[in-house]
């Protein structure tokens, strides 16, 4: 059963149910708007918690379905959803901004979302997930220039560029 109001779900039960949805393939995204408790994605698509004018929890798009699976061991899957286009991007890019701000990786200057590319910390053609944790912003330029370098080398590279441009 899921909790009724937001007093009910405590903040150890929240990030004990992100944990779960996270290991099993969901991308927790940013808030977007201060009702919302929790926003992650499902197979279905985003799953939100949100409280409201009562703080009284409502769950949406198979949070709860999330929820229950968690409390009783159950499996459940974020199955994540194949649609590309501009929303996805930009939901992307907001949740990837909200995490660390929009300075690229590489350079540490600002990104616009008109300039962005999502660099894959452990590249995909090694392997690496595609999962918003495997996951930077950065400048199409510097992305480029990184190429399919391992980590470390990502790492280094950054630092090399961030002391170039001061």
């Amino acid at each position: 059963m899921t909790p009724a109001h937001r007093s009910d779900l405590s903040d150890k039960d929240l990030s004990g149910l992100v944990a779960f949805v996270t290991e099993r393939g969901s991308e927790v995204l940013a808030p977007t708007n201060e009702w919302e408790v929790a926003r992650f994605t499902g197979p279905s698509g985003v799953c939100v918690i949100y409280r409201n004018a009562k703080d009284r929890l409502v769950w949406s798009g198979g949070a709860d379905v999330a929820w229950n699976a968690w409390k009783n061991a159950k499996e459940w899957r974020a199955n994540k959803r194949t649609k590309r286009g501009a929303s996805k991007r930009w939901a992307r890019f907001a949740t990837l901004t909200a995490r660390d701000g929009n300075a690229c990786f590489y350079c540490g200057k600002p990104v616009t979302f008109e300039d962005f590319t999502v660099e894959h910390l452990v590249s995909l053609t090694h392997g690496g997930p595609d999962h918003i944790a495997n996951m930077a912003i950065s400048h199409a330029r510097c992305n480029a220039t990184a190429g399919h370098l391992s980590v470390v080398q990502k790492v280094r590279l950054a630092v090399d560029m961030k002391g170039s441009a001061q």
